[in-house]
């Protein structure tokens, strides 16, 4: 499935969104990010897991139209780590970096909600070890 982003002028990404193909979707900092269905859907036909890296907008959404899925929540240790690898990761400018920043402390997207993840960063290792004892009981 890749990893890469794939970039689509908006009125294309807009007709995906109305024709219904994509997974899941978000108009965030000016920008419009998403999963196409079709990518997702043949990796699991496939037999294949599937990770998405997307934003806690996403993972709603997904939730919603994929009630089985696992939502794990993955935060930076600070928001002074958030911060440095916003700018690091050297993709935006400054005037963007400054909205996502304003965006999450507004929204208070750095700590998602309890109802919006299944399993926060904290939670993992015990999720992990419950699901490992499960499988050991099973064989």
């Amino acid at each position: 499935m890749g990893g890469c982003p794939v970039k689509v002028h908006i009125p294309e990404f807009i007709n995906k969104i109305k024709e219904g193909e994509m997974l899941e979707y978000a108009q965030y900092v000016g920008n419009y990010y998403g999963t196409p269905k079709k990518f997702v859907y043949e990796a699991m036909e496939a037999g294949k897991d599937v990770i998405l890296d997307i934003e806690v907008q996403g993972a709603i959404q997904v939730k919603k139209r994929m009630p089985d899925v696992i939502r794990i929540y993955l935060a930076p240790p600070s928001w002074a780590e958030l911060e440095r690898r916003l700018r690091e990761r050297g993709t935006d400018n400054e005037e963007t970096i400054q909205k996502v920043l304003e965006d999450m402390k507004t929204n208070k997207i750095f700590t998602a909600s309890e109802e919006n993840m299944d399993i926060r960063y904290g939670k993992l290792k015990t999720q992990h070890d419950g699901l490992n004892q499960q499988l050991t009981e099973a064989n």
